[in-house]
């Protein structure tokens, strides 16, 4: 991945070589190259990039300031000025300096990672955005400090890394870890709005939140849901025209769901010349998509491009373990021919829109059932949201399922809502979107920049800051849209078969929430009876991707350390997403434990389920 990569000795033991190799080996591309921007007795920060990779680097006589990512609502002049001021106040250590940086967060609308270093004491900051758009990862132990958007730079650098039992255990019941846990062992996320002070000088490392949100709190609850959707409007095609980049093409990515029509129709709205493209697989399962996608761009008159792809191959698959080291499961790697499709076609200089946050920010989250106490709720977050059973988890990575269930429920605590519902909101936001959707959408900033303006900061206020009640039945979504562009509303939506204006959306879910409440056996019963599913077993050498799986589990012998083999034997059948979750963590602890991959192997293989 492109981006920061800072590594700081407090035993004065840099071994330069090795950082060097180490940069070289995270060379994945040929237009990737790194920067050695500061270089010192205890401290080496560097950049791996592109050359269309946003980033800037300024100072004066006090500071140097480092700007990874973009920032929307605010001129070149304007941040320097503030960044400036932030600085003094941050490294005066002004009283006030946390209220001070939490203002010009929440008022500052990017996808961004600021580091400063203070000139002449070595001192130095970063801190990220109030989502924490650009995942960032640390570790700090035994004197050595490390923070990278490259997971791998970090593993490589670790003696010794080991696999973090609970963060495979959060992953393969979810598809996500939670809370700063990453899959790699003292290995944490950055949590949005942080920030890191690192002082060289007395060895220390101080964490501060700056901010996270509470969405208990529903500022616009007196309003009327026109009026709301008159706001959001407004402000997303502010957001849309923020983002666009007049000597980069734009690009968005279209289906034919509600989210990338609202992105196409606010680009439209906003008179911003842009291009669409469409994916269809090998095997024609997005056709529908497909056809829904150009109907909406010639109701916009956009120029819409097709991409035909073939199946993925073991060479997609080692991409995606590469770049995000596990933390997009690998049934993603699907995407990787559209992305390298998308970037020839239109060339190095891309700004690609998609519809991500839409589906997080504009339905209500909130639980569907009666909550009386927060076991109740630990309960439904798990059993809504499983792809393995609490049960097999436990007996797969053998930790015993009271302490999976403990670790959820330490960290819905520390969520600031008192509201259980609201707790499950914060739930959904921090995790599943925040972990699952952002890394899944940084991928594509592997390739070119990617941006969504539903994670604009001040359209995503208003929208949380709007009730339930407006939300419910995809109401507040609707006039929104209509708002936008009444013809793409009238288009029926790809995954229900109607229009979001249709009476019976209604019906459907009705059909949908019962599902959702249906007690967690009785959903796995159904699952299994709806979704394809695969034999581990006697599928062996007629599929190529179990061949992988049982491949890596013959060649490495740590595997059976983090993944119970006997208790897997127990599974007759999975089906896809459980499938995946667990071949993506065999193929993390391969590539750090065992040091191969069975990718190398299967390069030029047709990997699919």
């Amino acid at each position: 991945m492109p981006g920061i990569s800072l590594i700081c000795d407090f035993k004065k033991n840099l071994k330069q070589d090795v950082i060097l190799k180490t940069l070289d080996n995270l060379i994945y591309d040929k237009d990737y190259y790194y920067q050695i921007l500061i270089n010192e007795n205890q401290f080496i920060v560097s950049c791996t990039k592109y050359f269309e990779y946003p980033t800037q680097v300024f100072e004066n006589d006090d500071f140097y300031f480092f700007i990874e990512g973009r920032i929307y609502n605010k001129n070149e002049y304007n941040i320097k000025i503030e960044l400036s001021s932030l600085a003094k106040s941050i490294f005066n250590d002004n009283y006030n300096y946390k209220e001070y940086l939490k203002k010009w967060i929440l008022d500052t609308d990017g996808d961004f990672i600021i580091f400063i270093l203070h000139k002449s004491s070595n001192k130095m900051i970063i801190f990220n955005d109030s989502f924490g758009r650009l995942p960032l990862y640390y570790y700090y132990l035994g004197g050595k400090f490390l923070i990278s958007r490259e997971i791998r730079f970090i593993a490589s650098l670790v003696n010794n890394i080991e696999i973090d039992n609970m963060g495979v255990a959060l992953f393969l019941l979810f598809g996500y870890t939670m809370g700063e846990r990453t899959l790699l062992k003292d290995v944490k996320y950055l949590e949005p709005a942080t920030l890191l002070k690192i002082d060289p000088n007395i060895s220390e490392i101080t964490k501060v939140n700056i901010y996270k949100y509470n969405f208990e709190i529903k500022i616009n609850k007196n309003k009327k849901i026109d009026n709301c959707a008159d706001d959001l409007a407004s402000l997303f095609i502010q957001a849309c025209k923020n983002r666009e980049q007049s000597d980069y093409k734009n690009v968005i990515g279209l289906s034919g769901g509600l989210d990338s029509r609202a992105v196409a129709a606010g680009l439209y709205k906003s008179k911003i010349p842009i291009y669409a493209a469409t994916r269809l697989s090998y095997d024609k399962n997005e056709q529908i998509d497909v056809n829904i996608a150009k109907e909406i761009a010639n109701t916009l008159n956009i120029n819409w491009q097709l991409f035909n792809c073939e199946p993925n191959k073991g060479s997609d698959y080692l991409k995606l373990l590469n770049i995000k080291l596990g933390l997009v499961p690998l049934s993603i790697s699907f995407i990787i021919p559209f992305l390298n499709n998308v970037k020839n076609f239109y060339g190095n200089n891309i700004v690609y829109f998609t519809g991500d946050g839409g589906d997080r920010i504009k339905p209500t989250l909130k639980p569907l059932k009666k909550l009386k106490n927060l076991d109740d709720l630990v309960n439904y977050i798990i059993s809504s949201n499983f792809i393995f059973s609490l049960n097999d988890v436990s007996k797969l990575v053998n930790i015993a399922q009271h302490e999976i269930y403990e670790e959820i429920k330490n960290i819905v605590i520390s969520y600031p809502e008192t509201d259980l519902y609201q707790k499950y909101v914060h739930f959904m936001i921090y995790e599943s979107a925040f972990k699952r959707v952002f890394e899944g959408e940084d991928k594509n900033r592997f390739y070119f920049w990617s941006v969504t303006p539903f994670y604009s900061i001040h359209f995503f206020n208003y929208a949380m800051n709007c009730t339930d009640k407006m939300k419910s039945h995809y109401k507040l979504y609707k006039k929104f849209l209509i708002k936008l562009s009444p013809q793409i509303s009238y288009i029926k939506n790809a995954n229900w078969g109607l229009p979001i204006t249709s009476k019976k959306i209604y019906f459907y879910l009705i059909e949908y929430y019962l599902y959702k409440n249906l007690p967690s056996k009785f959903k796995k019963t159904l699952d299994l009876k709806l979704k394809k599913r695969f034999s581990l077993f006697n599928e062996v050498k007629t599929n190529d991707l179990i061949n992988c799986f049982w491949d890596q589990i013959n060649n490495c012998n740590y595997i059976n350390k983090y993944i119970s083999i006997n208790y897997l034997k127990d599974f007759e059948s999975v089906n896809k997403t459980p499938f995946f979750n667990l071949f993506t963590i065999n193929s993390v602890i391969e590539k750090i434990l065992c040091n191969r991959s069975v990718f190398d192997i299967y390069y030029d293989k047709d990997l699919v389920f």
